[in-house]
């Protein structure tokens, strides 16, 4: 994997096709593994979905010093510049665009589909700009399959109710602490657990943006921290523990994900699909109320109304009673 600057009018199909431009682009991959290691483009897992996954392009491949310019752009003037913006495409070596990215402040470019960019490589096109200036164009060749299967492969695990969970996952840096995110299958809830103190060490959880729905107090998780890991244990699983647990994550992207099923008895819902199961009937009390807000003078005639007739025909029944009562008894006789 390097950075391989193309000059206008160059194609990636004629760089495939070619044998010697070819033979030139592998011989340099070797050549060049020491200053790979600065700009190494990292494949991340999905937060929520399978089938796809994230490249983050590393902040120095477009940093003004590290900037290949293409011929059409003066080296002096694109250093003078620091881009506000970037245009990235992806292709595979098909010609299949996985993904492009137009005016994007992100170095994340998401949701590159598993069936068409798992496999080959990938041809990565990054132009910087600078408003509507573009001030250079750099084209990279990304040939590490293994980490695209490994994501790409990612399936769910089911674990029964009451079970314990324990995961273990390596870390990015052996300075770094344990943090770890969960997100619920139906996206409803978010949570952060990390064993830093986000108030004066970095790296913490923000305790404004836990979801009232994560686990708290005993039922927390509890993280253990190794020199090069991190294991991450809950205790009792339950179905509403269902989701996504990531970890080792740069601002979006995960490094880690386990995607998790609990299954439990069918009794206890997680709040999620209890929501969905029960907005219809909040739903039709919602309209019942303020349909009667609405016509409150008319409902309440009607009650009225209604409570006379009822009125009424008690009255009516009551001296129909009376007047069979009066034929029944026998007459007073005079003596």
């Amino acid at each position: 994997m390097t950075r391989w600057v193309i000059g206008p009018g160059s194609s990636w199909e004629r760089m495939v096709q070619n044998p010697v431009w070819f033979v030139l682009l592998t011989l340099s991959v070797f050549a060049n593994t020491s200053a790979v290691k600065e700009t190494t483009f990292g494949f991340h897992p999905d937060r929520d979905n399978i089938g796809v996954f994230t490249l983050r392009i590393p902040i120095s491949f477009v940093s003004p010093k590290e900037l290949n310019v293409s011929e059409s752009v003066p080296r002096e003037a694109a250093f003078s510049k620091k881009p506000d913006s970037l245009n990235a495409k992806i292709e595979n070596d098909e010609g299949y665009i996985c993904a492009e990215e137009r005016e994007s402040h992100s170095l994340e470019i998401s949701k590159l589909p598993c069936d068409h960019c798992m496999n080959g490589k990938l041809l990565v096109t990054i132009e910087t700009k600078k408003g509507n200036e573009i001030l250079s164009k750099t084209q990279t060749i990304l040939s590490d399959e293994s980490k695209r299967a490994e994501i790409c492969n990612l399936r769910q695990e089911k674990q029964k109710q009451g079970e314990d969970l324990v995961v273990t996952s390596p870390k990015q840096k052996s300075e770094d602490g344990c943090r770890w995110a969960f997100r619920d299958a139906g996206g409803f809830i978010g949570c952060c657990y990390s064993n830093r103190d986000y108030y004066t060490q970095t790296g913490g959880c923000d305790p404004r943006m836990q979801s009232s729905a994560c686990r708290k107090g005993s039922r927390s998780p509890i993280l253990r921290e190794e020199q090069n890991s991190c294991t991450f244990l809950i205790e009792n699983l339950g179905p509403a523990d269902s989701g996504n647990y990531l970890s080792n994550f740069i601002d979006e992207t995960p490094g880690f994900k386990k995607v998790l099923t609990v299954e439990g008895d069918g009794e206890i819902l997680s709040s999620g699909n209890l929501m969905i199961c029960l907005a219809p009937f909040l739903l039709l009390g919602v309209l019942t109320v303020f349909y009667l807000y609405l016509h409150k003078t008319t409902v309440s005639s009607l009650i009225k109304r209604a409570l006379i007739e009822i009125s009424s025909s008690e009255k009516a029944k009551t001296a129909e009673l009376q007047d069979e009562v009066k034929k029944l008894s026998p007459p007073d006789h005079v003596a």
